[in-house]
């Protein structure tokens, strides 16, 4: 009989653990200091490594991270990853990204990173990156939208970016979304300053 009670008091009390539990960890996570990929090389207690996985679309850049303390990252929207051969491609982050970074807690993240340099070449593999933030208006208004609707389709993406970074046609960018499309379009034709094209145009993308 005891133990019918004990079993039935913790099958009620869960329920109540889980919420503070989960409440102590959000909790948690909004006192910490949030800090910029852009910013952490001048941080003391935080090591990084910022490398290319290869390819010039999507998840092709790891970020490999350690730190002393924790604390959140930042990854915002229009962050840059210049290679050091500058015969490669600068990639543009399309999407604002936060992470929980663990005191004394290694972590390896991939991050979604897209060309604006068409004619350049593709990074290499385990080429090393340094950071920088988009100066440019029309291209952080883009990944703005980008990471506003969560848009995850990469071909509408990196075509999207080289309409403003490249000329690229629009009638390139086409999303499913009928809605998100017609946005998208019209988004880009105010920042180029073109019209909105009547067709779509598809190609391959190599990334």
């Amino acid at each position: 009989m005891k133990n019918r009670f004990i079993k039935n008091s913790l099958k009620l009390l869960l329920p109540f653990l889980i919420l503070f539990f989960s409440y102590s960890f959000v909790l948690k996570s909004n006192r910490l200091a949030t800090i910029l990929l852009s910013e952490v090389a001048d941080q003391p207690n935080i090591t990084t490594r910022i490398k290319s996985i290869g390819g010039h679309s999507g998840k092709c850049v790891e970020l490999k991270i350690t730190s002393k303390k924790d604390f959140k990252l930042k990854i915002p929207a229009g962050t840059l990853y210049y290679p050091a051969d500058e015969g490669e491609q600068t990639l543009v982050a399309p999407i604002a990204m936060t992470y929980i970074i663990k005191k004394n807690v290694p972590r390896t993240i991939k991050i979604d990173g897209y060309c604006t340099e068409s004619s350049d070449r593709s990074p290499k593999s385990e080429g090393i990156f340094s950071l920088g933030l988009t100066q440019d208006t029309a291209l952080q208004t883009l990944v703005d939208f980008i990471s506003k609707y969560k848009i995850q389709d990469k071909g509408a993406i990196q075509e999207a970016v080289w309409c403003v970074t490249d000329d690229e046609s629009i009638a390139n960018v086409h999303l499913g979304d009928p809605a998100q499309n017609k946005a998208l379009r019209s988004l880009l034709a105010k920042v180029t300053r073109k019209e909105i094209p009547w067709h779509s145009a598809s190609r391959e993308i190599e990334t």
